[in-house]
C-alpha cells in the first residue's frame, strides 16, 4: 500500500516538473509583448499594444496629431480615459458645410460613460455628437 502512494506521488511530482517552463495556452507574445490569443498587436505610432477593434491605430504620422487633438479635447474637458476608436477623412459632400479637401476628420471616440461622433477640421474639433 505504501509503494503504491509512494509510486503514485513520485509520478504526480515528475508531471508537475514536466510542466514547469513552459507558455501557458494562450500565453504567447509577439517581439513586442504583445498578447495574441487576447487579439493585441503591436500599434509602431502608438508604441504599444492596441486591439484594432477597441483602439484606433494610425497609419500615418498626420493621423497620430488627429488622434492627439480628439483626445486632449476631452482631457481638457475632464473627460479621462476616452480612446478614438475610429478615425477617417471625410470625402466631398459627405458632412453639410465641409468643402472638398479642407481635411476634415470624423471620429468615434469611447468614454467611460458614454461615446461620442467628433469632427476634426483645421487642427480644432469643430462638432461634437452623443453617439448611441
Amino acid at each position: 500500500m505504501k509503494i503504491t502512494h509512494l509510486l503514485l506521488l513520485i509520478l504526480l511530482f515528475s508531471l508537475v516538473l514536466a510542466g514547469c517552463g513552459r507558455t501557458p495556452i494562450g500565453g504567447q507574445t509577439d517581439e513586442h509583448g504583445c498578447m495574441i490569443a487576447a487579439g493585441y498587436s503591436w500599434c509602431e505610432l502608438k508604441e504599444k499594444c492596441v486591439r484594432t477593434w477597441e483602439e484606433y491605430c494610425p497609419e500615418e504620422e498626420f493621423e497620430l496629431e488627429y488622434i492627439e487633438i480628439v483626445e486632449n479635447y476631452f482631457t481638457e474637458n475632464n473627460q479621462e480615459d476616452c480612446i478614438v476608436k475610429e478615425l477617417q477623412l471625410l470625402r466631398c459632400g459627405e458632412m453639410q458645410n465641409t468643402r472638398c479637401g479642407d481635411g476634415t476628420y470624423y471620429a468615434i471616440v469611447s468614454c467611460p460613460e458614454r461615446s461620442y461622433e467628433v469632427y476634426v477640421s483645421n487642427y480644432n474639433v469643430t462638432s461634437l455628437i452623443i453617439y448611441e
